[in-house]
């Protein structure tokens, strides 16, 4: 009976059997997808860590560059001031240039220099971060480049106004001058583009302008101071009033039968006190 009944509960055994592999073949199966999730989040999940890092270190990086290029581009604002600024319109060939160079100045004035965070939450803050800074670095170079043309452009265009000026005043001082050498001095300096040697040159054009147009005043007033008594000794006439001619004197008429106006007779009497006669004989006779 005990073998009846065990073989019973085999029978009841191999009845249940399959239904019961059924079940561990589902539970295994589940099991292994939910280890297989969990490894693949896992998985995910570092992979999402391991970018967000990557872009916060590009991030920082970023910034490095950007500061030094705004820095790079501030220097080129300085530098340019320092050389053109006292350059002005009527000192270059072309205006234009200038004109470009202040606007130029103007923008930079209006950039931004903020400092952009790399601090965030999430990878796409991240990104917009770097998106900034990239635009900011290459904007950064550009402007320097720009201000760094433009600076240049300026002071080529003053170096030709400067030559041109100066050919000009070579030009001009030739027979004008002293010592014919500083015109030389001068071409030469013009020839050599030498612009920080033409200063002293055109000075030296101009003195030796001004000595010899002293030279040659003196010389002058020197010739006036020798002509001048041969033409006072020309002019004796004309400079010198006439003596009055003396007009000759009127000889007394000697006829007796006619007596002048200046004669009285002896024992005639004056008209007027004081008045003065001569007698028929010539002598004086005061009344």
């Amino acid at each position: 009976m005990i073998r009846d009944n065990n073989c019973a509960l085999g029978k009841c055994s191999n009845v249940l059997h399959p239904k019961y592999r059924k079940f561990r073949r589902l539970s295994s199966l589940a099991f292994i997808v939910l280890i297989s999730f969990s490894m693949v989040c896992f998985s995910g999940c570092a992979d999402s860590n391991a970018e967000f890092k990557s872009l916060q270190k590009t991030c920082e990086n970023l910034k490095v560059k950007v500061n030094a290029a705004s820095k790079s581009l501030k220097d080129a604002v300085n530098d340019a001031k320092n050389k053109t600024s006292q350059i002005s319109a009527e000192d270059v060939e072309d205006s234009s240039v200038l004109d470009n160079l202040n606007s130029l100045f103007d923008e930079v004035k209006n950039e931004d220099f903020s400092t952009i965070s790399c601090l965030a939450d999430n990878a796409n803050d991240i990104k917009n971060s770097n998106k900034e800074l990239n635009n900011r670095l290459e904007n950064y170079k550009d402007k320097t480049k720009q201000l760094q043309q433009a600076s240049d452009d300026v002071q080529v265009s003053y170096r030709k106004h400067v030559l041109s000026e100066a050919k000009k005043i070579a030009d001009d001082a030739v027979g004008k001058v002293k010592d014919p050498k500083v015109i030389d001095n001068l071409n030469e300096a013009i020839n050599n583009n030498d612009i920080d040697a033409i200063p002293d040159a055109v000075k030296a054009v101009n003195e030796s302008i001004e000595a010899k147009n002293k030279e040659d005043e003196e010389a002058r007033k020197e010739s006036q101071k020798k002509r001048l008594p041969a033409t006072v000794r020309k002019q004796p006439t004309n400079n010198v009033n006439p003596q009055p001619q003396q007009q000759p004197q009127q000889q007394p008429q000697t006829n007796q039968g006619q007596v002048s106006q200046n004669y009285v007779h002896p024992g005639s009497f004056c008209s007027q006190e004081g008045a003065t006669g001569v007698t028929t004989k010539g002598t004086p006779m005061v009344c």
